[in-house]
């Protein structure tokens, strides 16, 4: 989107009239802290210390609002009030002298739904440090991104513009992708080197030629005659040994071909994929995929590759493809290797005559959540890629100012394992990079994606992810599809699933919960459909 759809001005003038010797603010007559609810909402008893800055919205057609408004931005430090008209100055310097704020605090004026030009009115008029004022005019939901990360990139500890995030369908020599064609031909594959080369790392190999599948016991009915278990061993050979690891699937009970979600899982086996389902966990709710028709399928990702810094690189598949201390800067790091097993067990469950290996759906949770994405990237088999609380290097955009998030420099020094060498160079660059994971989103097109936040993992910085599945939607359009629809931050307990790109927000902290994956076969059940629809797909009995 350009600057026509989404105004963004930073009032230069007004803040050089905020000057320093601003007189301690007096409240209008009438207004107190007491009854503040009668001249504005505003979310400053939720705000901690620090506070960033205040944001002021100004609605030309104000209606209710839901019942979390506000918590976002005051877990971010920022207090967001939306005033009655006439009462923005006031309000705002009632909230300065409560929370004892100093009287250069920024502030940004907000207009939308035609309160465009009462923003601009305060912006000029109020005596506080107006730092930015931000409209939107434009409907999409990449405008309404921009227009989120304008106000949230308006305050320390960075005051960078929406407008710095990458055009997806911009190509590195400036050309405009125009049509699907250039973006398959063009833009697809240069993003795709890109974040190979210098964030997840390149791949020795994609399918060995040797690859196997061996059964792990015999198939056994359960979930009360409900469900087939399978268990398989997945094998190669590497230039420097055997591989191997396994695989277990529970296969609905049925009389044609069923889709597949399969889990890469990063916690606890015993506790989370019981293959016996002694535990059972509702991170792997395998019984409720079961009986929603589809096969819960469920891999450990530290079988592939171990998840440790010191010995990721001589464990697994890196142990049967490179020798110790070959590594280079591009080399692939765990989140490749674990995606790259991702595939292998897809390649299992092209074999297998109950699955339809066209609706398979991949999903992860946290490091596995960038790991589902990259699957989904570079194995367009997978019709869905269901990416859940992935933060930094998953969905979430990096020029999303939200200083409780995970950051590049702190990932690489963390986890150096998960990535190329290379990747460790772009650490406190979050906002000057040429690329930014708005486009890895974009990379799914025109295959579905689902993105999900919790409402209490700041870690992960939900902002950004949903700005994140917003900025990519653009791409889908190409095809004729709908991205991410409708626009407009999506509440908690929410899900935004009418296009191809699915969002939800649930309640809580950082965790894949049932309700996670209700959201992803509610959407797979009508993507799936329309997918088979558009490939003329026809299910055959077995």
């Amino acid at each position: 989107m350009d600057n026509a759809n989404i105004r963004i001005a930073i009032a230069s003038v007004v803040a050089c009239l905020a000057f320093a010797g601003h007189a301690a603010p007096v409240p209008a007559p009438g207004i107190a802290w007491d009854n503040l609810r009668l001249f504005a909402q505003c979310n400053a008893d939720s705000v901690g210390s620090p506070v960033r800055g205040i944001v002021v919205f100004h609605d030309g057609a104000p209606g209710p609002l839901p019942a979390d408004w506000g918590l976002d931005y005051a877990r971010q430090g920022i207090v967001a009030i939306r005033p009655s008209a006439g009462q923005a100055d006031a309000v705002v310097d009632l909230v300065v002298e409560r929370l004892k704020l100093p009287a250069d605090v920024p502030v940004c004026s907000v207009g939308r739904a035609g309160g465009e030009g009462a923003a601009a009115s305060f912006a000029r008029g109020s005596s506080h440090n107006v730092v930015s004022v931000v409209t939107n005019g434009c409907p999409l939901p990449e405008a309404n991104a921009k227009f989120e990360l304008a106000i949230l990139n308006s305050f320390p500890p960075a005051r960078r513009m929406a407008c710095d995030v990458p055009d997806v369908l911009t190509a590195a020599d400036g050309t405009r992708i125009a049509t699907a064609a250039q973006w398959e031909e063009v833009r697809r594959p240069e993003l795709l080197k890109l974040f190979l080369e210098r964030e997840y790392g390149e791949r020795p190999v994609e399918r060995p030629a040797d690859l196997s599948f061996a059964p792990i016991g015999e198939d056994r009915v359960m979930m009360e005659g409900r469900a087939l278990r399978k268990r398989v061993a997945i094998s190669c050979t590497g230039p420097e040994g055997p591989f191997s690891f396994s695989a277990t699937a529970f296969v609905p009970v049925s009389k044609k071909p069923v889709g597949a979600f399969i889990l890469i899982c990063n916690r606890d086996p015993a506790e989370n994929i019981d293959p016996e389902r002694v535990a059972k966990s509702g991170f792997w709710p395998a019984e409720e995929i079961v009986a929603r028709g589809y096969a819960a399928v469920a891999f450990w990702n530290g079988d592939v590759a171990m998840d440790d810094k010191v010995g990721c690189m001589t464990t697994g598949v890196f142990r049967a493809w490179h020798r110790a201390g070959a590594r280079t800067r591009r080399s692939w790091g765990a989140l490749s290797a674990w995606a790259w097993g991702a595939s292998r067990v897809l390649d299992w469950l092209e074999t297998v005559p109950q699955i339809d290996a066209r609706r398979v759906a991949v999903v992860g949770h946290s490091r596995g959540g960038k790991t589902a994405l990259l699957a989904g990237v570079t194995d367009t088999r997978f019709a869905l890629a269901c990416v859940n609380d992935s933060g930094c290097s998953g969905a979430k955009l990096n020029r999303a100012n939200l200083p409780m998030s995970e950051s590049i420099r702190v990932i690489t020094n963390a986890f150096p394992h998960w990535f190329c060498l290379d990747y460790a160079s772009c650490a406190g660059k979050d906002f000057e990079l040429d690329f930014d994971q708005h486009e890895m989103v974009a990379l799914m097109a025109p295959r579905a994606v689902a993105i999900a936040s919790a409402s209490e993992d700041d870690w992960a910085g939900q902002r950004g992810e949903y700005c994140s599945a917003a900025l990519a939607s653009p791409v889908w359009r190409l095809y004729g599809l709908r991205g991410l629809e409708p626009s407009g931050n999506p509440a908690t307990g929410e899900a935004r699933q009418d296009g191809n790109v699915s969002y939800h927000m649930r309640g809580g902290k950082h965790n894949l919960t049932p309700e996670d994956w209700n959201r992803y076969m509610d959407f797979a059940d009508r993507v799936f459909s329309a997918q088979g629809r558009r490939a003329g797909l026809r299910q055959s009995s077995i």
